[in-house]
């Protein structure tokens, strides 16, 4: 099916430049729904004429865990997202999108996180309307109110094979929106089909250069915390390790039961001593120049 998709897109490449989306009027100047958002990977897109890209991977968890889990579509399935990287949720393993049944455990992959198709919005619409002409008159109906009608479309599939051979497809519009800092994925849900089903994620990041890889909203650390962590960590083991095998193992009390007390009692006298003689230096250095004025 991706490969139907694949050519049909590559079709209206062609022609989209002249062609006039929703809300776009006739064959006018080429604007953002002629650009082909050119895909980079499951992350994003770049567009054709060099005006910037969009890259969402500052959007999705890198944890196996969808970024927006169960959020209601006014089908009132629950549907689960995760941008650029995949997740699994009950029996959606891999996947970009997953519904979950309304009142039950169950679990419906409709989108895997690999491929991703990117669409700009003349051949999300063009394809939509295909689909269903209801379904693409209020898609286009709700582009115009993104900035400056800038918006692409991710594209997903998921097949079944099994007890049936079911291609069930997601369309994921990302809208700009400049001041839209924390992202907001709002779910149609399904096209009462059970194959087709359409969301829109309101996000700064779907500007042009909107975001840059690995920063807002990432979950990665920088190696300055991860030391930390660790340093807390091992410091945690070895005084609880150490406290409790001298308790148990050498019947110690008080002081006694922190580990290698001797040696911590040295170090805090040879710092001590270290900080005197120091001290003593800057006195010293200070009395003499007192003296040669």
């Amino acid at each position: 099916m991706l490969r139907y998709w694949s050519s049909v897109v590559c079709a209206v490449s062609l022609v989209g430049p002249w062609m006039g989306g929703p809300g776009g009027g006739g064959g006018g100047g080429r604007g953002v729904w002629g650009l082909t958002c050119v895909g980079q990977g499951p992350c994003g897109c770049a567009f054709d004429d060099g005006s910037g890209a969009i890259d969402v991977s500052s959007l999705g968890n890198t944890d196996s865990t969808p970024r927006f889990a169960d959020v209601r579509g006014k089908d009132n399935f629950l549907y689960s997202y995760n941008p650029c990287y995949p997740f699994s949720e009950g029996n959606c393993t891999d996947a970009a999108v997953c519904q979950v049944g309304n009142g039950t455990q169950s679990y419906r992959q409709i989108g895997d996180a690999k491929p991703v198709q990117w669409l700009n919005s003349t051949q999300a619409y063009l394809l939509l309307q295909a689909l269903s002409e209801t379904a693409a008159s209020s898609w286009g109906e709700s582009m115009k109110k993104s900035y400056a009608n800038v918006s692409v479309t991710a594209y997903y599939e998921h097949v079944e094979q099994l007890p049936q051979f079911v291609i069930r497809e997601s369309f994921v519009t990302f809208v700009c929106d400049p001041v839209a800092k924390v992202p907001l994925l709002e779910a149609t849900g399904g096209d009462g089909t059970h194959t087709t089903f359409f969301f829109r994620l309101t996000t700064q990041c779907a500007c042009p250069n909107g975001c840059v890889r690995g920063t807002s909203g990432s979950s990665s650390l920088s190696a300055g915390s991860v030391f930390l962590i660790v340093f807390f960590v091992v410091l945690f083991v070895y005084l609880t390790g150490g406290v409790l095998i001298n308790r148990i193992c050498h019947q110690a009390t008080g002081l006694e039961m922190v580990p290698n007390i001797n040696f911590w009692r040295s170090l805090l006298g040879h710092a001590q001593d270290g900080c005197l003689f120091v001290t003593c230096q800057f006195h010293k250095t200070k009395e003499t120049y007192t003296e040669v004025s």
